[in-house]
């Protein structure tokens, strides 16, 4: 039984206890999957071993988020972002076209893209 600080599963009928992003590991794990198909695997969208070299390196010598830095904030990267996104030209192995961001400013960075693309579309 979940204590009363856990979460269920967020995929119905699933009584386990949510892990990450609100679902089980079974679940998870399915989750990822699907995606997969729809995306590719990290690997065949370019994110080998010469990206993980790199994202390696950024990570070593530029430790905190960019934007978070920008706005006086002290907050460890999690994430190596392509400035100009690879959908829109930027370069995928360029050191100047990555940047370290923290997870939120990562995904805010991402979310307006996205968004910003769908209106160009």
């Amino acid at each position: 039984m979940p204590n009363a600080a856990s979460r269920l599963c967020a995929s119905p009928g699933c009584g386990e206890t949510a892990l990450r992003q609100g679902r089980c590991a079974v679940h998870q794990r399915a989750e990822w999957r699907r995606v997969e198909r729809y995306r590719g695997t990290a690997k065949a969208r370019g994110y080998d071993e010469d990206w993980k070299r790199l994202r390696a390196a950024v990570l070593r010598v530029e430790p905190f988020c960019r934007t978070c830095t920008a706005a006086g904030v002290i907050q460890l990267a999690q994430e190596v972002d392509h400035v100009v996104p690879l959908a829109e030209g930027g370069a995928r192995l360029e050191r100047a076209n990555v940047q370290p961001l923290c997870r939120e400013c990562h995904f805010e960075k991402t979310a307006a893209e996205h968004a910003t693309r769908g209106k160009r579309a």
